[in-house]
């Protein structure tokens, strides 16, 4: 627990510290019982050092959900739709439904468009890759957001030919030069916008050579054409971009790590994943990419980076890694502890899972806190507030504390008795006794 602490201090430190680049986590939704966004923003801006999330969609609930937040929100379009987006006249149409709406409330920082798509075995959709990102640049040019909204996409290590050693590394025949890879560094260049990479250690290790990517204590490898010695398997794999990049003549553009982690379970054939090795690995890539460090071919660099992921997700389809990637469970609790919660929930320590508790407004809460808690949970909580509208089960008594008891209950009881949940800025307290009466029912 000292070390987990230790590193939320140092993480807290780099952050507010005015470096270069934030830290961020990716936020998939594919599971069954997760809390909803509105928590998911909450706990995120008040309980851990994130100051930016990457979503893989465009969700307007959940983007609206980060609302007010101060947290930077990068969201998505999937691969299927970059066709489309060849056409200038869809990426403004696409501009004007997607980000618009929320430009005012909540900061998106960047479209990413499309994952993996150079290394996705779709030769068309690479080619139509630029041309759609310089056309959702324009529509954002256009809405006078082009400096606030920036537009890239991730890719994978696989667009590489090869990466070992690092200075080696150099972008797959195919896309390299003209034909894809040059246009869009071209294109992140001019619009001061990083190249975006999925970095997973985990994928690249054997046996031999864990304590590389775990970060552990070891002699490292030495790169025969620099002499530069590499002491884990992250820095390696990003030389290796950079190298890739360099050969280009594009040295200068900035490399963000899109996604890194490590899975808690897998497959009995899956060498390497588990809890200790996922502690393990996320702790030091939080602790490596926020240092300052940099890597040997990049020295003195801060990266901004997304580790992956925010939560387990149960309907992921493939091998059980792909489910146990998670940071947290639904109820906020970690699945193991790499200190990147700054501080406990302001609420009492969490209930058991099955004991039926309830969230209420504390008794002396003042009518604009009451009301400012009505609005949020039935508007961005996107809970549905029906039973305290007139002819309502819950509507009598007609007065602020009732109506928002129901509401701040409901938000609880979504996110699974989350003590977050039931923060609402110090004004809500969790009891073990029912309030329902008469016809209006508490869910528990």
């Amino acid at each position: 627990m000292a070390v987990a602490a230790a590193l939320s201090l140092l993480l807290l430190l780099v952050l507010t510290g005015g470096a270069a680049a934030g830290l961020g986590v990716n936020y998939g939704r594919l599971g069954s019982k997760l809390p909803p966004p509105a928590a998911v923003a909450r706990f995120l801006a008040e309980s851990t050092v994130f100051d930016h999330v990457k979503l893989f969609d465009c969700d307007a609930t959940t983007v609206a959900a980060f609302a007010g937040t101060g947290i930077a929100v990068d969201v998505a379009i999937a691969n299927e739709l970059i066709p489309n987006l060849t056409d200038l006249a869809f990426a403004q149409r696409w501009v004007a439904d997607n980000v618009l709406p929320h430009a005012a409330t909540t900061h998106i920082a960047r479209v990413l468009v499309g994952n993996e798509v150079a290394s996705a075995g779709d030769r068309s959709l690479a080619a139509a890759l630029v041309m759609a990102m310089q056309n959702l640049h324009t529509a954002l040019a256009g809405a006078a957001l082009q400096d606030r909204v920036k537009v890239s996409s991730p890719h994978s290590m696989a667009v590489l030919t090869s990466s070992s050693p690092p200075s080696t590394g150099r972008f797959r025949q195919g896309y390299n030069g003209a034909e894809v890879v040059g246009p869009l560094l071209s294109f992140l260049r001019s619009t001061g916008s990083p190249f975006m990479v999925n970095a997973y250690p985990f994928f690249g290790f054997s046996p031999e050579t864990l304590d590389l990517a775990l970060f552990r204590e070891s002699p490292g490898v030495v790169d025969p054409a620099t002499g530069l010695t590499y002491t884990n398997m992250l820095d390696a794999q990003l030389d290796a971009v950079f190298s890739a990049m360099a050969a280009l003549g594009f040295a200068d553009v900035e490399i963000a790590v899109a996604e890194s982690g490590w899975p808690s379970a897998g497959e009995p054939w899956e060498v390497g994943a588990g809890v200790e090795n996922a502690r393990q690995y996320n702790g030091n890539f939080l602790r490596r990419v926020s240092s300052g460090a940099g890597t040997p071919l990049m020295p003195n660099r801060t990266f901004e980076a997304f580790v992956f992921s925010l939560f387990n997700e149960d309907l992921k389809p493939g091998p059980a890694s792909e489910r146990n990637y998670g940071l947290f469970l639904p109820d906020f609790s970690p699945v193991y502890d790499v200190g990147v919660v700054l501080r406990p929930p302001a609420t009492a320590a969490p209930l058991p899972m099955r004991a039926a508790s309830w969230c209420l407004p504390k008794p002396n809460t003042d009518e604009k806190s009451l009301q400012e808690n009505i609005d949020f949970v039935c508007g961005r909580g996107g809970m549905e507030c029906m039973a305290i509208r007139p002819g309502g089960a819950c509507f009598l008594p007609d007065t602020l504390q009732a109506h928002a008891a129901f509401a701040m209950n409901a938000f609880y009881q979504a996110a699974a008795h989350s003590p977050s949940a039931c923060d609402f800025g110090q004004t809500g307290l969790v009891t073990l006794e029912d309030p329902s009466y008469g016809s209006c029912k508490y869910g528990a």
